[in-house]
């Protein structure tokens, strides 16, 4: 999911009960501008496996929230491997 910063905590709240009841596996919120050389914007990423896809995608659904894409975890590792090249890591 994508969108303003607060409304993305407020999702991420709710998000976080299911996580505590261990009904979502795990939830993060990437916040835009933390990277000096990627300009992307805020990120709220919901885990889950093929096991727990549809339940997890009902919980968010019956809570409001609509997921804006949804992927493998091994589809974010090639994207990020597409990217590397282009980052510089300081010391």
């Amino acid at each position: 999911m994508r969108g303003k910063l607060s409304l993305l905590r407020e999702y991420l709240s709710v998000i976080d009960g299911y996580v505590r009841k261990g009904s979502i596996c795990e939830a993060k919120l990437s916040l835009h501008g933390t990277h000096p050389l990627l300009d992307l914007p805020s990120v709220l990423c919901v885990y889950a496996d093929d096991k727990t896809k549809d339940s997890t995608l009902e919980l968010l659904l019956e809570n409001g929230i609509e997921p804006v894409e949804w992927k493998y975890e091994w589809e974010t590792k090639q994207e990020r491997e597409k990217l590397a090249p282009r980052l510089v890591t300081r010391s």
